[in-house]
């Protein structure tokens, strides 16, 4: 199944929340749930590269520098928290497609 119909079916079941906004054109809001280590970076980079213009954001981002080192600072766990949420917002009020 492709990814633009999986995604599809999941709206049709439910899985998946549009968030309207009404100055903008609506996008699609994508949350994936799961262990550590189940897959869920994986998915969230296969679907936004699937979805011309599509953006996805996960904590671990901010934890990361330009060389892609991470390097996790348990202290700037809320800050990494906050600068995730305002990512997804800004990419939601730009238009992206999806958002994961």
């Amino acid at each position: 199944m492709g990814l633009e119909r999986l995604v599809n079916a999941m709206l049709k079941q439910g899985n998946v929340i549009r968030l309207p906004d009404k100055s903008k054109p609506t996008g699609t809001l994508i949350l994936i749930r799961g262990l550590p280590g189940s897959g869920k970076s994986t998915l969230a980079e296969s679907l936004a590269a699937n979805k011309k213009g599509s953006q996805w954001y996960e904590n671990d981002q901010y934890f990361t520098n330009v060389m892609g080192d991470y390097k996790f600072i348990v202290e700037e766990t809320e800050q990494a928290q906050t600068w995730c949420r305002q990512k997804v917002r800004d990419a939601m009020c730009d238009s992206a497609p999806w958002v994961i």
